[in-house]
């Protein structure tokens, strides 16, 4: 994996960076391995987006006007960017309903 940047401020917990040779989909499998609480903001050129994860499994993504399932995959599309991992960040949302196993299979294949 290269890091094609990275850094960590200090008044943050958690990595903000680009990661060439992985893609958005492994970044997110590993989230929902490492049982993740918080949220993964994404940038990709003029475009942001963000997913929320508790305990591993994705609840909500937004991106734009676009909630759920339809944000998610359309954040999932985007072929580079920056991401912010921040685990304070949290949602009462709750609107994307897949199992992270479903989607981890399904991934794959994007």
């Amino acid at each position: 994996m290269g890091l094609a940047a990275l850094s960590l401020d200090d008044d943050q917990q958690g990595f903000v960076g680009a990661v060439s040779g992985m893609s958005l989909a492994d970044i997110i499998q590993v989230k929902g391995g490492n049982c993740y609480s918080g949220c993964l903001t994404v940038e990709h050129k003029n475009n942001s987006g963000a997913i929320f994860f508790r305990d591993g499994e994705i609840v909500h993504a937004e991106q734009g006007g676009l909630q759920g399932e339809e944000a998610f995959y359309h954040i999932l599309m985007w072929e580079g960017g920056r991401f912010q991992s921040k685990p304070k960040v949290a949602t009462t949302s709750r609107n994307h309903r897949r199992r992270n196993t479903w989607m981890g299979r399904n991934l794959a294949k994007i």
